[in-house]
């Protein structure tokens, strides 16, 4: 379908890949560093929905306050490791992410490694590229002296 495409629209659905992988990269800079609201807010679009194991929250507002309890939960250091990213140009304009990550956080005092898949949708609203939607597939977290190999698919 590509071909079809004029060069304007090949290169604006570049464009749109490109400044979303940079959405990316610095959204998990910042659940990795900052964690403040006011640092999160500008990654998720007004009605953005979060899927994760929690389960949905929909809305910004609610989105942040989910990162707001998570943060205050003992979570100390972390860093979440991407691999495998693809960033797909949709029909319609907005930008698909599919990705495998591997996150080592401390927890409570605790190492931890945990996997899962994240599964975004990124749209351009209000200027920028944002999620519409955040989808955190854990496939499981285990205390690092067990070993990623005790992680099986939840």
């Amino acid at each position: 379908m590509a071909a079809s495409l004029t060069l304007e629209e090949r290169l604006a659905r570049i464009e749109g890949i490109e400044e979303s992988r940079s959405v990316v990269a610095r959204y998990c800079g910042v659940i990795d560093g900052e964690r403040t609201r006011e640092a999160l807010a500008p990654f998720f679009a007004e009605a953005a929905v979060l899927r994760n194991p929690a389960g949905e929250t929909t809305g910004r507002e609610a989105i942040l306050d989910y990162y707001d309890s998570f943060f205050s939960s003992g979570v100390g250091l972390s860093r979440h490791h991407l691999a495998n990213q693809r960033f797909t140009a949709l029909d319609d304009g907005r930008i698909r992410h599919e990705a495998y990550f591997l996150v080592l956080l401390a927890r409570d005092g605790g190492s931890f490694v945990g996997l899962g898949d994240y599964d975004d949708i990124l749209a351009h609203e209000g200027g920028a590229w944002r999620f519409v939607e955040k989808g955190n597939a854990v496939i499981g977290m285990v205390p690092l002296e067990e070993g990623w190999a005790a992680i099986s698919r939840v």
